[in-house]
């Protein structure tokens, strides 16, 4: 069974709102004056005038939110012009904004954007704005009239003093510390480029300054896991740092305005623990990851939809309802990202998967830790409340959500993206530790997971599906393995969709690999000839589908899994009339013979090669088993 490791959500899992209003930065620009716009705005750049560049830059950066307008930006190869005044524009406030355009065109959903950026040379320009502006946080403390200010420094009128100058210098960390995940998640370039730099490092500093904004230590907290997560240099320059602990240790209790800052934080928090193989007495790291994971999300969701049409009404005077979404949206995230790290966690992911942080004897203890997180998320009830998140969705509920564009289908996309991360952790768990001897909780996981494959939710994406089919996949394994298949009652119609859901797959897809596998184990726990000969049916077109894959690209995935399937569920003479109804020997016989071309092409790779051979030694036994049984 495929166990995934997961990388995190990028862009949709960095949505804390700076200092700046979100709303203030996604406004719809006139699209068929954007062009206009950019081009008199840009013009504006040059000024020599600082208030004429500043109002230009804060212009441009609220467009850039919008993907067309990203799009023609870097059509126009504006992107390096921000780059080139971020580093070296005299006035800091329009470094501020430059720093905040550059981190709107890196997550307004255009592909491209990160390696633009990079090849334009947006690292070179971090890794000398940030240590400047690290630099004098650490030098004079994140400050709580820094902070009181920042609502305020739009409208300053000792522009140049001191407190406006921090208000820029906290603007820019800020920003980049989006931009810097961000860019790292997209492209192992730029995260190779930043490891070279002193960048890691002075975030490791700046995020220890009291008094920061919570935004800021969101943003910079955010970074500092992105950047240490499968990095061996980041992770051992932070784990050997003196300071380490004191920071983390902060980190993973820190409160903020609201609820979901301080979950966003902590487990964030938790995060780089688990990259650098930091332990962190007390028990904090599991405390913060359980509570962001098992937040009851799901049950908070009805009241937020019904906080839309409001919000929708209330062009002035709906403070306090976009306070409670963005205090939503912040929960959801910090949720999304727990359950990325416990899901990694229970393959193996951290600090352990390397050098345990510090090697030798800290690698060892870093192991013994891991187990005992993991035995306490099967045993201390974080199962049972992650299992609440994979409620399918009502229709009713969907389509609420869905006709709110600006602020619905955001809150339902990342709502479903913490279904698929849900769905992952426990098909991760239930692999490490057989929790389905709960029939209960298997019993559940099924229709759950069962549901959301055949009928998945309003923007999902492939990854939702492999997910689903994984999680189904895994609670039938284990209870296979418990001897309580038979306990979790399957139907005939659960069969029936799964052979339907398989039809609908895309060939090269986890998700058919997962189907197939678990077919296997249905078709264990059926009986009825009618369910057996559709089941055979379906696991003999996945064969064929799959030996298509492995002539085509040399994957064998599909050809294995079809064929484990056949050998679980048609081995025994009781089956022989089904057998023979689908002339499966014929087609097995046809597919080993393909096999054998496919060994002979030499077009597989060592792994995959290493699984055609067995499969094809593991067919040739089942055939002469069964030609025996006449």
């Amino acid at each position: 069974m495929p166990k995934m490791k997961m990388k995190k959500g990028g862009a949709q899992g960095l949505a804390i709102p700076s200092s700046l209003d979100a709303e203030d930065l996604t406004a719809e620009p006139l699209v068929d004056t954007a062009a206009g716009s950019l081009a008199e705005w840009t013009e504006s750049l040059g000024s020599e005038e600082d208030a004429q560049r500043e109002v230009a830059m804060g212009s441009i950066a609220m467009m850039l939110a919008q993907q067309g307008n990203a799009e023609l930006a870097l059509a126009q190869n504006l992107h390096s012009t921000i780059i080139g005044m971020l580093g070296s524009d005299t006035n800091s406030a329009v470094r501020a904004d430059a720093a905040g355009a550059l981190r709107n065109l890196a997550t307004a959903g255009v592909d491209r954007a990160a390696a633009e950026l990079v090849a334009a040379g947006v690292v070179k320009a971090i890794s000398s704005t940030f240590p400047m502006a690290a630099g004098q946080l650490i030098r004079g403390g994140g400050g709580a009239a820094a902070a009181a200010a920042a609502a305020a420094s739009a409208s300053a009128d000792t522009e140049g003093s001191g407190t406006t100058e921090r208000v820029a210098m906290l603007a820019i960390v800020e920003q980049l510390g989006h931009l810097l995940a961000v860019l790292c998640e997209s492209s192992a370039e730029a995260a190779a480029a930043v490891t070279r730099t002193a960048v890691s490092a002075m975030v490791l500093r700046c995020i220890g300054v009291d008094g920061l904004p919570p935004s800021t230590v969101y943003a910079l907290a955010t970074c500092l896991q992105t950047l240490s997560e499968d990095n061996a240099p980041v992770a051992r320059l932070i784990h050997g740092s003196p300071e380490t602990l004191e920071v983390l240790a902060a980190l993973l209790t820190y409160e903020g305005r609201t609820r979901g800052e301080s979950s966003a934080i902590r487990s964030a928090a938790a995060g780089i623990c688990i990259n650098v193989g930091v332990i962190v007495p007390g028990g904090a790291v599991v405390l913060a990851l359980t509570e962001s994971a098992g937040y009851d999300s799901a049950a908070d969701l009805p009241g937020v939809a019904v906080q839309l049409p409001k919000l929708a009404r209330e062009s002035k005077g709906g403070d306090d309802l976009r306070a409670d979404l963005r205090d939503f949206d912040e929960l959801l995230s910090a949720q999304q990202n727990a359950l990325e790290v416990l899901a990694n966690l229970c393959v193996g992911g951290g600090a352990g998967e390397e050098d345990g942080g510090g090697g030798g004897g800290a690698a060892a203890e870093w192991e013994a830790e891991i187990e005992a997180i993991v035995v306490a998320l099967a045993e201390g009830g974080t199962a049972n409340a992650v299992l609440t998140l994979c409620v399918p969705l009502d229709s009713g509920l969907q389509q609420v959500f869905a006709g709110h564009a600006e602020k619905g289908r955001p809150i339902l996309s990342k709502y479903v993206q913490v279904q698929s991360r849900a769905l992952t952790f426990l098909q991760n768990l239930l692999t490490r530790i057989n929790a389905a001897e709960d029939v209960e909780f298997a019993t559940t996981l099924l229709r759950y997971g069962g549901g959301l494959c055949v009928d998945p939710p309003l923007g999902h994406d492939e990854a939702f599906v492999d997910s689903a089919s994984g999680a189904v996949w895994a609670v039938l394994r284990g209870c296979t393995d418990a001897g309580k298949l038979d306990e979790l009652e399957l139907t005939t119609d659960q069969c029936e969709a799964f052979c339907e859901l398989f039809k609908t797959l895309p060939p090269t897809s986890v998700a058919a690999v997962n189907v197939l596998g678990l077919l296997g184990c249905v078709g264990q726990a059926t009986s009825v000839a009618p369910a057996l000969c559709g089941l055979g049916g379906a696991l003999i077109g996945g064969l064929e589908s799959g030996l298509a894959v492995l002539a085509d690209d040399g994957s064998p995935w599909l050809v294995a899994e079809a064929l484990n399937s056949i050998f679980d569920v048609f081995a025994e003479p009781e089956v022989n009339e089904v057998v023979a109804t689908l002339n499966m020997m014929d087609a097995l016989q046809a597919s080993l013979a393909a096999l054998e071309i496919a060994h002979g092409s030499g077009s597989v790779g060592f792994d995959g090669t290493e699984k055609l051979v067995e499969a094809a030694e593991n067919l040739t036994r089942f055939l002469e088993y069964k030609r025996d049984q006449k």
